[in-house]
């Protein structure tokens, strides 16, 4: 104990001698002298001792001239180029030699851009401030500074026309043209002021976690969007933006950014200004963003920029790469359902144009990617026809494509034009027949033909400029358009065995079929200013949006929902961002859109409050209420999933509104940082689109069947959490949701609430990357809770869903849960980088299960109408292995 005290009191002592000497104002001035000369003057005059070993300094000599400067800035400057570190212990300045620093002598240092530097606060005592964060714009380049605020930075050639940014939690951001700084020391002093603060989640060799606040948001950049872990058709956005906390990631054929318990319609998605209506490829399985395209994505669960509207749940925002570049880049890549090209062309100085396509080799009908076996099934034998049979399975042909193009012009203001295209189109055939045969030898005959296609076209233009200091004007003209048209056809041919009696009524063949199409056009313009208003920035500006939306979805040939619109939304929105004292930053705004076809304005105000109580421990929360005029609303029929894009206002159809909040907290302790948010979620205008009757029909061959449009309100509530950790080769992050996703219609059970088809009460995902060498290593692990759905066979005959309570009718899927694992090397052919990647998607082969029944309506021998269970309607995908090259140049 009394050791224990001696050593606290040598501490503590040492720590306030050193805060004393870290007082000292250095007034000297010696030239031509040398380190040991000058450090000898300075221990004569003010009493300070250098430890050091002489062979570890230099002999050049140096000018020496300071008035009235701190110790630490003055030793900053001497050690500027002497590979040095030091550390003040009471009166003693300790000196060694920096270890990292030797091995830039090699030859890829020699070709590349060194800058290291010291970042303090403007203050007068010059506060050194760790861990602030140094980046390079437009590249994904970057370090942060050491405990003292010292850093030491290598840039690649390739970014010399770039900037240097020196961001820190609370202070103004410092910017620096890396060509005006080759091989100089920066003595950084950042001021006091509101800024905007990212919440980052960052893996593969970076800092694991950097939590903030001003704008709430998660980004992603090009190292984590490269990853292939969880990825079915190589690197994939939207499965690695599955992964982070509260955004769904147990439907292996849906890369939907569902986020907390919304549909994916809710989740704004905008690539280069232009908004993105269905970002999927092959029923939803890939994203049809072509991740060698994009640079970076943020991600927002919160409020999200003011100048973005009309979506409840969330934002996702797309870039692709803005840089200059030097000479023609690029690379091309294969896989084992596709080839990829992407390409960069400088065509002047300040000039250059992207592209990139992607694209099947060939019509995919690999059963790993969806639950066939094959084209026809021999004969199933059950009981009766309401019994319940083995999987009915299809082997669907599939073709898809995607291309991106950009010309780009920067100049030295930093002034930006851009002119954005972005083209996906998909096209399914998928043909089937099997045979179900009861006891008796009675035979139902199932024959299906489903074709589809969807694609998006968008274009944009943009164009940003510097007003003045601290001002700068934002405008984007774009373009989009969505298409979609299915048909599906079921006939059931039933014979009865030879010589047996028909029973009265039952038709020998019945005709089924439905088909739907949708198109959705916008045209919209949007402009706004960014400028400095006393202590914060300002935001203000206005979008004009044109829409033009047709849809209809028919059953045997019966249009049951028809609908077109074309209305103009016009919004104006401001906002402003500032600080309260030295630690509270808020982010307030306000949107307000009239809508023509509703003849009515929706407000959307936005507040978001973020409180630094230490480098440690931040507290945040937000508020928001966002309006969707245009929405998607899904529906099954016969057990397979719908879904139609309609505008409010027709067809009773009404606008949906969200109140959103949230409260958090983020912690960060050494190479740990833990991240906290509540939230809930209060939903008006929820939309069901189904039979009052699962029986209903005619006694025809013709099965007219009523459906009925209910509307309701929404409540979700939950927590997510992410536990974020980085060694030297090694990146880790869990993330886990815990949550209740609830709705409830007047015409329902007594306008009771129950589980939504989005429930998942748990949410669990574990994230890992290893380097080693030329190898990069993942291992993702995913556990969902089950979803609710409505079990058929608990209703009798005639009986309506809504007088049955939700809790008798709902049954939930068992458990989802996966693994999956990767891995890359890395090596060079000639002059050329190149890559050999591997991935396996559910590698335990784990059997997941989507949809429980298939159902089709038949007669029994009573004439009377009931509900036969045809099937499970599908299992989720199995072991699925891919395997790629890649090479750039």
């Amino acid at each position: 104990m009394r050791l224990a005290l001696l050593l606290f009191f040598s501490f503590f002592t040492g720590l306030v001698s050193a805060q004393r000497d870290m007082d000292i104002k250095v007034t000297y001035a010696n030239q031509d002298a040398s380190l040991e000369e000058i450090f000898n003057d300075l221990e004569q005059q003010y009493g300070i001792r250098f430890s050091y070993a002489t062979s570890s300094i230099r002999h050049k000599t140096m000018n020496a001239a300071f008035e009235n400067e701190s110790i630490t800035r003055v030793l900053d400057y001497l050690l500027a180029n002497e590979s040095m570190e030091y550390k003040i212990v009471a009166n003693n300045v300790l000196l060694k030699k920096t270890e990292t620093y030797s091995s830039n002598e090699d030859d890829s240092y020699k070709s590349s851009l060194h800058i290291k530097g010291k970042i303090t606060n403007s203050n007068e005592d010059k506060e050194a401030l760790g861990f602030a964060t140094i980046s390079i714009s437009n590249s994904s380049v970057g370090t942060y500074s050491d405990e003292e605020g010292r850093f030491d930075i290598e840039i690649p050639e390739k970014y010399k026309n770039e900037n240097v940014v020196i961001h820190y939690i609370g202070f103004e951001d410092e910017v620096y043209k890396i060509s005006e700084l080759k091989d100089e020391f920066l003595l950084v002093s950042l001021k006091n002021g509101p800024v905007s603060i990212d919440e980052i989640t960052i893996v593969n060799r970076e800092k694991p976690l950097k939590i903030g606040g001003n704008n709430g948001g998660i980004q992603l950049n090009k190292t984590q969007i490269g990853s292939t872990t969880s990825g079915l058709m190589g690197k994939d956005i939207a499965r690695q933006i599955q992964l982070l906390p509260g955004i769904a990631a147990h439907e292996d054929n849906s890369a939907a950014i569902k986020i907390r318990g919304s549909n994916e319609d809710e989740t704004l998605m905008v690539l280069d200004g232009m908004p993105i209506y269905n970002a999927n490829h092959y029923y939803g399985i890939f994203s049809s963003l072509n991740a060698e395209y994009i640079d970076s994505v943020n991600i927002y669960k919160n409020t999200y920029p003011l100048h973005y509207g009309g979506k409840t749940a969330g934002l996702v925002e797309l870039f692709s790469e803005n840089s200059q570049p030097e000479k023609v880049e690029g690379n091309v890549a294969i896989d084992l359902m596709t080839a990829t090209a992407e390409m960069r062309i400088p065509l002047s100085v300040h000039s250059n144009l992207s592209f990139a396509g992607r694209s099947t080799i060939r019509e995919v009908n690999n059963q790993q990617f969806n639950t066939a076996t094959n084209p026809f099934q021999t004969d199933a034998l059950v009981q009766n026809f309401s019994q319940m049979v083995n999987d009915q399975k299809n082997d669907p042909d599939f073709t898809f494509y995607d291309f991106n193009a950009k010309y780009q012009y920067r100049n030295q203001k930093d002034d930006v034009f851009s002119l954005n295209f972005y083209r996906s189109a998909d096209d399914v055939n998928n043909n089937f027949r099997t045979a179900i045969r009861d006891v008796n030898d009675n035979e139902l005959k199932l024959i299906g033909t489903d074709t589809e296609s969807w694609s998006n076209t968008a274009a944009s233009m943009l164009f940003s400029k510097n007003i003045s200091t601290g001002s700068r004007w934002n405008s984007t003209v774009f373009f989009t358009q969505y298409s979609n048209e299915e048909v599906n056809d079921l006939k059931l041919d039933k014979k009865r065995k030879k010589g047996g009696p028909m029973p009265q009524g039952l038709p020998d063949m019945a005709d089924l079929s439905s088909d739907q199409t949708n198109e959705l056009m916008d045209f919209g313009i949007d402009s706004h200013l960014d400028f400095r208003l006393g202590p914060g920035m300002a935001k203000i500006g206005m979008m004009t949006t044109y829409h033009d939306i047709e849809y209809e979805f028919s059953d045997n040939r019966k249009s049951k929902l028809a609908g077109s619109d074309e209305f103009y939304e016009i919004a104006g929105y401001a906002g402003y961002d500032f600080r309260l004292g030295r630690s509270i930053d808020v982010s307030t705004g306000l949107r307000s859109t009239y809508f023509t076809n509703l003849r009515a304005t929706k407000f959307s105000p936005r507040i978001l409050v973020n409180y630094l109580a230490s480098d440690q421990i931040a507290f945040k929360s937000s508020f928001n209420i966002e309006n969707q005029v245009i929405r998607q609303f899904d529906f099954e029929y016969r057990g397979e999933p719908m879904a139609l894009w309609v505008s409010s206002g027709g067809n009773d159809i009404p606008v949906l509104r969200s109140h959103n909040y949230m409260v958090g907290t983020t912690v960060k302790l050494n190479r740990f940082a833990v991240d906290v948010e509540l939230y809930q979620k209060n939903i008006n205008g929820q939309l069901e689109y189904l039979l009052p009757n699962l029986g209903e029909s005619s006694n025809t061959n013709e099965q007219i069947r009523e459906y009925k449009l209910f509307r309701g309100d929404g409540l979700v509530r939950g927590i997510d959490v992410i536990l974020s950790s980085g060694y030297k080769n090694y990146d880790t992050y869990i993330s886990y949701t815990l949550s209740k996703s609830q709705q409830r219609f007047k015409e329902i059970f007594q306008n009771n609430y129950f589980s939504s088809e989005n429930d998942r009460t748990h949410q669990l995902k574990w994230v890992n990357t290893l380097t080693t060498g030329n190898f990069t290593w993942g291992l993702n692990g995913i556990y969902v809770s089950g979803r609710p759905y409505t079990e058929i066979r608990n209703f009798e005959a005639q009986q309506d869903p809504r007088d049955l309570d939700p809790d008798k009718r709902l049954k939930r899927l068992p458990a989802y849960h996966r693994i999956d694992v990767s891995a890359a090397y890395s090596f060079s052919i000639g002059s050329y980088k190149a890559s050999l990647f591997a991935s396996v998607f559910n590698l335990l082969n784990t059997e997941n299960v989507q949809y429980i029944q298939a159902v089709a309506t038949d007669f029994n021998s009573d004439n009377k109408i009931q509900n036969i269970v045809v099937g499970n309607e599908s299992a989720l995908l199995n072991r699925t292995l891919n395997l790629g090259f890649q090479i750039g140049f």
